[in-house]
């Protein structure tokens, strides 16, 4: 659609061209009701015609529309017009970065000022969670006094169309780096993790501003080429020509530079605000001298003495009055050692004192104080999912099979504190009770940390699903907890209730699972980032706006729980988020063989009937949704567009993708053809969480686990929708797998005190007979019948299966360890395939935390990091 001067779109006058491409046509336009000038950008056809991507364009644009800074260009509306979709932005006077190059390099003198309005734009919006994706010459706006606009922020996300533009280099990208993935931004000025179609982060628009600042000095591009394919090689193969950057750069620019266009993600700048910091305050050799010295790794003994010594003696933490100097900040990892048991996601907990790591394994509860390199198990406790400490360090608290227990540090018998328990949703507090939720979908109770009958502390509310991750104020006057409600994380709240007068209200609208710090902030994730907002929590008031804190932080998708514990003098102890994953075929020998070169956040893998292609689980953050990966020629597809799609299924014909979805709320079960085309159909819904895992040969049958106070296995039949409990529903039982021949279904149970394998008649007939020896879980059948895969203790097992369950079992026999490989929870975490080898998805941090981030000093961090200060 082409307008022209003179002609109106709703209420606006257009006033002049100002461009086009492949964001769209740009207008000058004058606001006839508010009397200003205003710029229109006309959305593309193919994008409005598209529900989803339009609807992921309102979120950006809502997201956006949020932000006021001096050098963002502001999101008025997005508005629709006679079938015209478009937005209303700032009207930016000046000429763009672009232009001002054409006439040569910036003086470094010039350029300087320039830098910093950037950063601040960049840091500004990394604080609400908003990527720029395409930031460039073209999209940063300079007006004549030298003031910047930075313009089209998160936008590049939704406008993912290729365009023909006569400036290759100055496009709006979308291209194959592969045959496995699609690539979108600004080819000259992406990173190398978005040349090949990786998930993006902050650290992807630290090296577009490298990119921006090497030209800006230098008047040519960082990386350059005939073609897009030349430029895209350059980006992951070539550096920029140091040399070319004049004499006049001061050094610490140089490095700033170098730092941003580091190819390794994890040896680039972390933060933009970090590049603000060494334009606005240069160091001297000194201070770098001094700061390189501690960055000491503790993965090895005498590392991990000196970092337990540095947190139990006080060295690092502050004392006396608000007003301080802030400490280095420091950070470090500690490594579990290969042959050790290390804690399974989000599973651990440090001691009041900062001396003590606990956490759980194979369902034993682990210590290990800083200063040893191996932990104990904990005597007296089993069964354990979740392990923290009371607020005197002297108790470990845990839950197991649904049941809340205590147990001394030192060892010994447990104490049942409460009959039922939510695991992800525990906190003892320090004024001597036990705050928790009974279950997923109850309200938060508490219980005496000596045990005693549940009395309830908070009230669901309509809309409300469940209440979550209690953490009771220093003053023990009022509880957050997290809303659990309809939508994804990004849509739930934290609440405050008052404990003495039983008010509740909102505190923050797209939160969950808050922490406070004794530093005067409230910690909470959004978008799969950690945010910090100062409180006050004498008035129990939110101060000022949130911001960025820490990204990359393992966030659970399902229930919001984030890895990381804060101790009293500042130390930060975190789970990074690792997205270097891979499927692949695992034969019964451990040797592996690639399915893919594809590199994603891959979960759940699941081979089609014919095993040409494998239904996978893609998470993006905190969103996690089903892929086809296509093992003939490489290609990856998305099928599925819900808030949180997990569990695929496929039917015996390959026809359908049965899946578990959160789109209404609560995992219900729906099902969507292979093919893509339709929209997915609702199988069985309901309040209760459902988790589909194995459908029969004959494709009548559905398997799935229910999640209530307990885990229950059911069978629907997908003729008639009505569904029947497998099983007498006693005890907790999981992970249903049909065999071949669709006569017996293979699953766990804790009816023992520890997960087994058993196997049953799929009719509910007869006894079910033991399948593992020692304890075992998330079984599979293989395809041809003859054997049953399970894991137990970190190793994968197979029993042989001559002629039926019924007839006899081989022993079980240790095949290889699935340490490297991504674990499920409700569901198996890999598959068996046409060829008796085994799908699994490999990771560098595998189905268990081997590596804990550690920050010294980090609250000193937040303060600096708060926009206040």
């Amino acid at each position: 659609m082409t307008l022209t001067p003179g002609e109106k779109l709703g209420k606006f006058e257009i006033l002049a061209a100002i461009g086009a491409g492949g964001m769209g046509e740009v207008y000058k336009a004058r606001d006839l009701t508010l009397e200003r000038n205003v710029a229109l950008k006309l959305l593309p056809q193919h994008l409005t015609s598209d529900k989803e991507r339009l609807a992921r364009l309102e979120r950006e644009a809502r997201a956006l529309a949020s932000i006021e800074h001096p050098n963002i260009a502001s999101l008025y509306s997005l508005e629709v017009q006679d079938g015209t979709s478009f937005l209303v932005m700032e009207l930016a006077s000046g000429e763009t970065l672009s232009k001002r190059l054409a006439r040569g390099p910036i003086p470094y003198e010039e350029a300087l000022p320039l830098f910093v309005q950037i950063c601040d734009a960049l840091e500004a919006a990394h604080g609400r969670g908003i990527l720029h994706r395409d930031l460039k010459p073209g999209n940063v706006q300079i007006d004549e006094e030298g003031r910047v606009k930075v313009l089209d922020f998160g936008l590049a996300k939704s406008l993912d169309e290729p365009v023909e533009t006569p400036e290759l280099t100055e496009s709006p990208t979308r291209t194959k780096a592969t045959e496995a993935g699609m690539i979108l931004g600004t080819a000259s000025y992406m990173s190398p993790e978005q040349a090949r179609g990786k998930a993006l982060d902050r650290r992807s628009d630290v090296w577009s501003f490298g990119c921006v600042a090497y030209e800006m000095l230098t008047g040519r591009r960082a990386f350059d080429g005939d073609t897009v394919t030349d430029i895209l090689a350059a980006i992951v193969k070539s550096d920029p020509d140091w040399g070319a950057l004049p004499d006049g750069v001061p050094w610490h620019v140089r490095r700033l530079l170098k730092r941003s266009l580091a190819k390794k993600r994890e040896e680039r700048l972390r933060d933009i605000g970090d590049a603000l910091l060494e334009l606005t305050d240069p160091p001297n050799v000194a201070e770098v001298s001094e700061s390189r010295r501690p960055r000491a790794r503790v993965g090895q003994l005498l590392a991990a003495a000196a970092l337990g010594a540095l947190i139990a003696s006080g060295l690092w933490s502050a004392r006396g009055g608000d007003v301080r100097t802030a400490r280095p900040t420091v950070r470090l990892s500690m490594t579990f050692p290969s042959d050790s048991p290390s804690t399974t996601f989000g599973l651990f907990d440090v001691s009041p004192d900062g001396r003590t790591l606990i956490y759980t394994s194979s369902g034993r509860v682990y210590l290990r104080r800083f200063d040893e390199v191996e932990g104990r198990p904990l005597e007296g406790a089993t069964s354990a999912e979740r392990a923290f400490f009371s607020p005197d360090g002297r108790w470990v608290g845990y839950s197991a099979s649904g049941h809340l227990y205590k147990v001394p540090v030192d060892g010994g018998g447990s104490t049942q504190l409460a009959d039922r328990a939510f695991a992800t949703a525990i906190h003892w507090a320090n004024d001597g009770f036990v705050y928790f939720a009974e279950t997923y979908s109850s309200p938060i109770v508490r219980v005496p940390e000596n045990g005693g009958d549940p009395e309830p502390v908070t009230r669901l509310e309509e809309g409300d699903l469940g209440h979550w991750s209690p953490w009771l104020l220093p003053s023990g006057e009022a509880l957050l907890y997290t809303v659990y409600a309809q939508g994804s994380l990004d849509t739930w709240e934290v609440r405050l209730q008052d404990l003495r007068s039983g008010a509740t209200r909102q505190l923050l609208q797209g939160g969950y699972t808050a922490r406070f710090i004794p530093d005067g902030y409230l910690l909470f994730g959004r978008s799969g980032d950690l945010l910090a907002v100062r409180f006050d929590p004498s008035k129990l008031e939110l101060q000022g706006e949130p911001f960025l804190v820490q990204s990359d932080v393992l966030t659970s998708p399902v229930n919001g729980s984030i890895l990381m514990a804060v101790t009293n003098d500042g130390t930060f102890l975190y789970g990074e988020q690792s997205t270097d994953n891979r499927v692949v075929w695992v034969a019964g020998t451990g040797e592996e063989r690639p399915a893919s070169t594809e590199r994603r956040n891959f979960e759940l893998p699941r081979s089609s009937p014919d095993g040409k292609t494998l239904a996978v689980v893609v998470r993006e953050g905190i969103d996690r949704s089903i892929w086809l990966l296509d093992l003939v020629r490489g290609s990856l597809s998305r099928l599925t567009f819900g808030y949180d799609d997990i569990d695929p299924v496929w039917s015996p014909d390959g026809e359908w993708v049965y899946f578990t979805s959160a789109a209404n709320g609560p995992y219900e079960l729906f099902r969507v053809r292979s093919d893509g085309s339709g929209e997915p159909e609702l199988i069985l819904g309901g309040p209760v969480d459902k988790h589909a895992t194995s459908i029969s040969p004959d494709g009548r049958e559905l398997a799935y686990t229910e999640q209530g106070p307990g885990d229950s296995i059911h069978i629907l039949s997908l003729e008639t929708r009505e569904s029947r409990r497998l099983g007498s529903g006693m005890f907790r039982e999981l992970s249903p797998s049909y065999s071949p021949d669709g006569a017996w279904i293979a699953y766990q149970s804790l009816e023992s005190g520890r997960w087994e394998i058993y196997a049953r008649r799929s009719d509910g007939s007869g006894a079910r007979i033991s399948v593992s020896v020692n304890g075992g879980s998330h079984p599979v059948w293989s395809r041809n019948g003859g054997e049953i895969f399970f894991i137990n203790d970190n190793r994968m097992f197979a029993v042989e299966v001559p002629e039926g369950p019924s007839s006899g079992l081989g022993q079980p026999r240790a095949l290889f360890s699935v340490d490297a490989y991504v674990g499920g929870y409700q569901v198996p975490g890999y598959d068996a395939g046409p060829n008796g080898e085994l799908a699994l998805v490999w990771t560098r941090g595998g189905s268990r935390l081997t590596e804990l981030k550690i920050v010294l000093n980090w609250t000193d961090e937040v303060r600096r990091l708060d926009p206040a200060n």
